[in-house]
């Protein structure tokens, strides 16, 4: 493979003693194209020329709002950025990929195998690539998308929708539901942003999908009214709801595993005048820990609260407006006090976490 420094030299871009004296002047560790770039002696453009006859394959300044995040997401996270990929286009069982490294045989093999694809490799600029990988796996940027897709569908139903239209549609196999994948992008992307809370909330003409992080609300994301039903529905049917019933409030609990985490959500659903409210509140079942010396009270307080539950006999009472930690403190205290000589039982509605060596009743 010829070095990238001679190309530049043959195209002209550059003369050797501008080579030579970028090499020494380089940083270790940073690559001679990114090195050139940020010196201002060469544009990406020229780079990605250069880098084309490199590896002989097609130079792509990727265009970020022309691909779609579900052909993305066809290789997971993980892989992608360990490997510097990303799949950009997919078309007659041929996906394009945009590689830092488009001689790597060894990603370009695995991504077939997890895709069923075969790959077309093609050279991108590493910061685009990055950039690409960190919106397609925003969370709220894809389920966004999937309503878009969802609008798609239902216009090619009725004939009306373009050649182009009819590509975004096609562009990946349908193997699950659109408001499936919308669901749990909406689930996934509260999980991303650290949220304690999921609010759907019924507005004309669209409903609102909020999140609340460090305790305020923010909006993530609006959803036609004429897809409202079937989100609502499908998270009622996962957390074990009533579907039929829309007149009184109902309650339910359901679990996704979002990157190996177990992540439990309790369920809350109320009739308005606009139509159903639903509040799912995250219950981080796989990686929470109870410590009573670790939640954050101030010395003084835990020390009082230390000896009130070291106490052998009283009552403990924890009050607080929604998120502000009384499960929290009370699964601390219970965690403080469970010990093999004792026996304890709770009563609660619901269980929220589950804690080895307690009896935990669920109330209805």
């Amino acid at each position: 493979m010829r070095r990238l420094g001679d190309i530049l030299i043959d195209q002209k871009v550059l003369t050797p003693e501008q080579i030579d004296a970028a090499f020494s002047s380089k940083p270790r560790g940073v690559m001679l194209g990114d090195w050139l770039v940020k010196q201002s002696l060469i544009s990406n453009t020229q780079l990605g020329g250069a880098l084309a006859e490199q590896f002989g394959v097609e130079y792509v300044d990727i265009d970020f709002s022309s691909v779609n995040p579900q052909v993305a997401r066809l290789m997971p996270e993980d892989f992608a950025r360990a490997r510097e990929s990303a799949a950009i286009e997919v078309g007659d069982r041929v996906l394009t990929m945009a590689m830092v490294a488009p001689d790597d045989i060894e990603t370009i093999a695995e991504a077939e195998l997890m895709t069923g694809y075969q790959i077309r490799p093609v050279v991108a600029l590493a910061d685009d690539v990055t950039n690409l990988l960190n919106r397609v796996y925003d969370d709220r940027a894809f389920a966004r998308q999937t309503i878009v897709d969802m609008k798609f569908a239902e216009l090619r139903e009725v004939g009306e929708t373009s050649e182009e239209d009819e590509f975004a549609i096609t562009a990946v196999g349908q193997e699950d539901a659109p408001v499936v994948k919308l669901v749990q992008a909406i689930l996934s992307g509260a999980v991303t942003a650290g949220a304690s809370d999921i609010h759907l909330e019924p507005y004309k003409p669209e409903m609102r999908v909020r999140y609340r992080v460090d305790g305020e609300l923010q909006v993530a994301m609006t959803i036609p009214n004429h897809i409202e039903d079937p989100v609502i529905s499908r998270i009622k049917v996962m957390g074990d709801m009533d579907t039929t019933e829309n007149r009184r409030p109902q309650d339910g609990h359901l679990t996704v595993y979002e990157n190996g985490k177990r992540v439990g959500f309790r369920v809350s659903g109320i009739p308005t005048v606009d139509g159903q409210k639903l509040v799912l509140r995250l219950l981080d079942e796989g990686g929470q820990t109870f410590d009573l010396a670790g939640i954050g009270m101030p010395p003084r307080d835990y020390d009082s609260i230390r000896g009130i539950l070291d106490k052998p006999h009283g009552m403990f009472v924890v009050t607080g407006p929604t998120g502000s930690g009384k499960s929290t403190t009370l699964y601390a205290a219970l965690e403080h006090l469970n010990d093999d000589d004792r026996n304890i039982v709770t009563v609660e509605d619901p269980v929220e976490y589950r804690l080895p060596g307690i009896n935990q009743v669920q109330s209805d």
